[in-house]
């Protein structure tokens, strides 16, 4: 038998240790739980907003009004009663929440490569060393997954954060049915992945345009297109199906849910440009009004190069490079360029990042082994292959991470606004009113000292968009109609929640010195809603009214 035979038979069947990835993954953990715990209050204001919204969800309160109708809100709904069994503080519960969704995330993975390669399945002798290379990156792309959680700190917990959570064994699943690397007898734990993924997805659709991509990427790449009927009819497939058509239904139940699809979604089509949207230059560039997760667009475009030079060395890269373009059109589509919306195209951009890292050391790595006397032995050994070239990968990516993604602590920025007046005039579960439509921290000053929005317009995004309309001059009468409606809607919860405090942005935030405080009064709301209140003056660029305490 000759020397290159042996050899192959040597790599053939041989999985990957993937007890490789156990230290560094443990360690991402640890990090996480101790974040998780060393600040308990912590949390960011889109989270606090989803908790808000599902707080007066389970009290049996009018809704708040989202951008999305609000699935997430639902969702949200297990760490109140957690929160409430434990005692424990509704911010560490949903810490601790997340983090558990990580841990699925993780444990899921686990179970996808275990399977597979229990299966006999991941064979060399059908692809070669193409097989060999594929299985040894799967060990460093899972280690950057956890990896990417470590900067996410600020966004933990963002709808998109959880789509990647969600998305990426599925990810893996997927990768190895197209190339017949996954037995098609294990259904279970696909079937699952495949609802987790669904029921997500459908939190925001938009990022159907990642999971479509991939599919066409792995279906137009892969050597098994004869199997697309096995792999389009896999258990995961019809799962995630199935999951995102009963959520569609399931949301009819909702109430008031036709207002977003006959009301709020057409005129967020329409009037989302109200937020100055960046340039498209600008949010190439990934110049976020509030930072950024991308460190660096050079070292970007040298990484996105080199995957084009690794192309055809691993059939993980065409997928990954369809997720970072999939995930860049999904930020184009939203049009403002917050930081946590380039979630899923950072997060590939990451992975992508660390297989193309790894076919660099492993190119090297064969050549050098090429060029010794020992040459023979190590390929012939496809653990110490493994282990020598998982510890050269973590080599470079550890200290080339800071320059690939940027820890999200250093970019979001929160302002403690109202917190002195809010701690001294209000208590434990009083009613409150904030409205804003750029005071992100309100959310979370709320959440803490378990004060009640007693508006469903927590987020004033349709006056701003009002304004914004109309002074483009199209279908002014009925913009007006829908500004009246709205300032009406807000007067009626506050005189019905009768809030402790009513708390109006006041600053400039549009052209022509617009601001939400004189839009509301432009339709007599201080007269129409504030009647039994008195004026405290300006606190924080905010009109503040407080209601005087006989009333």
């Amino acid at each position: 038998m000759s020397t290159d035979s042996t050899n192959r038979n040597a790599f053939a069947h041989a999985p990957y240790p993937v007890q490789l990835v156990a230290i560094p993954v443990a360690t991402v953990f640890g990090l996480l739980l101790y974040a998780v715990l060393s600040a308990p209050g912590f949390i960011n204001y889109d989270c606090a907003f989803y908790l808000l919204g599902s707080k007066l969800l389970l009290d049996g309160r009018q809704q708040l009004v989202d951008l999305l109708p609000p699935i997430i809100f639902y969702f949200a709904v297990p760490p109140w009663w957690i929160s409430k069994l434990t005692s424990l503080p509704i911010t560490l519960v949903w810490q601790l929440f997340v983090l558990g969704a990580v841990y699925l995330s993780g444990f899921a993975t686990v179970a996808i490569l275990q399977k597979a390669r229990l299966s006999g399945a991941v064979s060399l002798e059908e692809q070669g060393a193409l097989a060999r290379r594929d299985l040894f990156s799967v060990g460093p792309l899972v280690t950057a997954f956890f990896l990417f959680q470590l900067t996410l700190g600020f966004h933990f917990g963002q709808r998109e954060h959880f789509f990647v959570l969600a998305y990426f064994p599925l990810f893996l699943l997927r990768w190895l049915r197209w190339h017949n690397l996954y037995p098609s007898s294990k259904k279970l734990v696909a079937a699952v992945l495949g609802v987790a993924c669904g029921a997500i997805t459908y939190v925001k659709p938009q990022f159907l345009l990642v999971l479509i991509l991939i599919e066409l990427t792995l279906f137009v790449s892969t050597r098994h297109q004869k199997q697309w009927r096995n792999c389009f009819l896999a258990a995961e497939q019809i799962a995630l199906i199935v999951t995102l058509l009963l959520c569609f239904l399931a949301s009819f139940a909702i109430p008031n849910i036709g207002e977003y699809y006959t009301r709020w979604i057409p005129f967020l089509t329409s009037g989302y440009a109200a937020y100055n949207a960046p340039s498209l230059a600008d949010i190439l560039s990934f110049a976020s009004p509030d930072g950024h997760l991308l460190a660096n667009p050079v070292i970007a475009i040298v990484i996105l190069t080199g995957a084009m030079c690794f192309w055809k060395r691993s059939s993980l890269i065409p997928p990954l490079i369809a997720w970072v373009i999939g995930g860049l059109l999904v930020f184009l589509i939203q049009g403002r360029g917050w930081s946590y919306q380039s979630i899923p195209c950072v997060s590939g951009f990451f992975l992508v990042s660390s297989v193309v890292i790894y076919s660099v050391v492993e190119f090297t790595l064969s050549f050098v082994a090429s060029k010794i006397n020992t040459a023979r032995s190590l390929s012939s050994n496809a653990r110490q292959f493994a282990v020598i070239s998982f510890l050269l990968w973590s080599c470079i990516l550890m200290p080339l991470t800071p320059f690939l993604v940027k820890n999200s602590m250093v970019t979001g920025k929160t302002f403690d606004t109202l917190d002195r007046l809010v701690e001294v005039e209000t208590k434990s579960g009083d009613s409150i009113v904030i409205l804003h439509t750029m005071l992100p921290h309100a959310h979370q000053l709320q959440l803490k000292k378990d004060l009640t929005p007693a508006t469903r317009y927590v987020w004033c995004f349709p006056l701003r968009m009002t304004s914004f309309l109309l002074r483009e001059n199209d279908n002014r009468e009925m913009v007006k109609r829908q500004e009246q409606t709205v300032v009406t809607e807000i007067v009626d919860d506050v005189q019905t929640g009768k809030p402790r405090l009513v708390i109006i942005e006041a600053w400039v935030t549009q052209p022509g010195g617009w601001t939400l405080a004189r839009a509301l009064e432009e339709h007599r709301f201080n007269q129409r809603a504030l009647i039994g209140y008195e004026p405290m003056g300006m606190v924080d660029g905010c009109a503040v009214w407080k209601r005087r305490s006989q009333q």
